[in-house]
């Protein structure tokens, strides 16, 4: 699998979020890469617009609205922006789904997009430890092209923080 490097809706989306990610930009547009192109791969390079549009916006929230509970946050600014773009024939409800259930405990039975994105973010999340079939030749493709830059530290940190917050709920993006 050839991985790709640049994709005009993920690039266009992160930099109209420049100003709220800040100092994140690299470690979360590396993480939106690497998971794009995992997800292609599980997908089989179909639905290939959806799945930029989700990788950039599926943990925006955390930035945008400064939270851990990040996944309403996020699905409202993706279906915002399925909705300023409608020449791009984005169902905003398998739009939702695919954001929704990328942390779901287990398989997304209901919507093979969305099982498969959440495949790529836990292969990504899990440093391609978790790669449900996928060779590993094309997880360290994908990280060497997009290095991983402290992305995962800056979740543990979040979880931390979270679990002073609230420790009866210091996940609240998981689902079941």
């Amino acid at each position: 699998m050839e991985i790709i490097r640049a994709n005009s809706f993920i690039d266009s989306i992160l930099s109209s979020h420049a100003a709220a990610i800040g100092a994140d930009m690299e470690k979360y547009r590396n993480h939106v890469y690497r998971v794009y192109n995992f997800s292609l791969y599980f997908n089989k390079g179909e639905d290939a617009e959806l799945l930029a549009v989700a990788a950039a916006f599926h943990d925006i929230g955390i930035w945008t609205d400064k939270t851990f509970d990040y996944l309403e946050p996020s699905i409202k600014l993706a279906v915002e922006y399925a909705s300023a773009h409608p020449e791009l024939y984005l169902s905003p409800e398998k739009l939702t789904q695919v954001i929704e259930f990328h942390h779901k405990i287990t398989r997304v039975k209901f919507n093979d997009t969305a099982e498969h994105f959440r495949r790529a973010d836990i292969a990504d999340l899990t440093f391609g430890l978790i790669r449900f079939g996928m060779p590993k030749q094309v997880y360290k493709d994908a990280v060497r092209e997009f290095p991983i830059k402290g992305f995962h530290w800056k979740l543990v940190k979040l979880s931390l923080k979270q679990l002073k917050v609230n420790p009866l709920k210091p996940l609240p993006m998981f689902r079941w």
